[in-house]
């Protein structure tokens, strides 16, 4: 057991891992993580399984089955996905039934080519859960503008859901509202609120590599003061919303009454997730996005590189940072202006759609490579 990342779990902070693959699963290694290093979720994307499917041993027979029944790539990938991610819930199970489902989710992110279609999302988050068919998964859809009506028709179903691609508390807060609707029309359609889960993935790093080349460009003394702050006071904010939405019973501070129906129903809040939390400034700790952003009710996604980094030298104490700092992540933001924060924030959303959107077709032209070697071979 890590001293480090029990202290950063008993301060409230649910430890998700950030990437999923076969051998992770077969290998034991999931199940060593949730027990010895307090992991309680999975977080997946395309980029994971890109890397690990052509050449790995652990995908070959899958692979070869699906080449002989004359798939297209697009229906192999989701196979494989299927797969994967059902192993990983199984292993997270105990977790989830021991928390009355709270925990012990995995994280599963739809085709984001889909993203700017609101009806296929809808319609491929119901063929997945149907496929999948584990009450522990959550569907993650990106945060756009189409996502909006995406995210409030799955929830409305009675599906869990991860809107992602956040790089903004003021997006947060319009992803929150359709997850709002989302509830209250679950709740017309007589689904248990209680069986739904919701997180807002929150990115760090990307916020910081766009924002700090612009401070480091204009070079005054206010701008390089502001060098790797950004990520975090951002993400700080999030959390602020969050309390006054959510209510917080330590403070004192009520629910604001939008939610207050949904709770007494038996809804959840909508927790947010930390992820991109990978430091690639050289002049910022590895452990900088974990170790800011320690606060009872989040999520940290972590990388295994990451969640090494931390067991081994955290420099957190267990102490909430966030909540005594909202004033001070204001200022920051506001300081932000001089480089145009608010479009920076803008472009990166544009941007982490296409990365994903990339990765996806990268991982579906391997495969359909993959496949059309194997029918080569027969």
């Amino acid at each position: 057991m890590s001293e480090n990342l029990r202290k950063v779990h008993d301060a409230g902070v649910a430890v998700w891992l950030d990437g999923l693959d076969r051998d992770l699963v077969r290998s034991g290694r999931l199940a060593e993580l949730v027990r010895d290093r307090y992991v309680v979720g999975v977080a997946t994307d395309a980029a994971t399984w890109r890397q690990s499917i052509v050449g790995n041993a652990a995908y070959d027979e899958q692979l070869r089955s699906l080449a002989e029944q004359g798939v297209t790539a697009e229906e192999a990938v989701r196979a494989i996905i299927v797969e994967d991610v059902r192993a990983a819930a199984d292993v997270l199970r105990p977790v989830h039934d021991a928390t009355d489902g709270a925990d012990g989710w995995v994280s599963l992110q739809i085709n984001p080519r889909l993203a700017n279609r609101s009806d296929p999302t809808v319609a491929e988050a119901k063929e997945l859960v149907r496929l999948i068919d584990r009450p522990n998964i959550v569907l993650r859809i990106p945060s756009n503008e189409a996502g909006y009506y995406a995210i409030s028709s799955v929830v409305g179903a009675g599906i869990s859901v991860d809107a992602t691609h956040l790089v903004s508390h003021r997006r947060w807060r319009l992803m929150i509202d359709a997850i709002l609707a989302g509830l209250e029309e679950a709740k017309t359609n007589g689904h248990d609120l209680r069986k739904i889960n919701s997180v807002a993935s929150f990115f760090l790093g990307r916020v910081d590599l766009l924002s700090d080349d612009r401070l480091k460009a204009l070079g005054t003394p206010e701008a390089l003061a502001l060098v790797g702050k950004g990520a975090l006071a951002n993400a700080q904010l999030a959390l602020q919303d969050y309390d006054k939405l959510f209510g917080r019973a330590e403070s004192g501070q009520e629910a604001a009454e939008e939610w207050a129906g949904l709770a007494a129903a038996g809804a959840r809040p909508t927790r947010l997730l930390w992820t991109s939390t990978t430091v690639t400034n050289p002049e910022l700790a590895d452990t900088a996005y974990v170790d800011g952003l320690v606060a009872s009710d989040v999520i940290t996604a972590m990388s295994q590189a990451t969640l090494d980094a931390v067991a081994d030298h955290s420099g957190s104490d267990g102490s909430d940072v966030v909540r005594p700092n909202f004033a001070k992540a204001l200022e920051i933001l506001s300081g932000l202006r001089i480089i145009g924060h608010r479009l920076i924030v803008q472009t990166l959303e544009e941007e982490i759609l296409e990365e994903a959107r990339a990765s996806w077709k990268d991982l579906v032209d391997r495969t359909a490579a993959e496949l059309e070697k194997l029918r080569a071979n027969r």
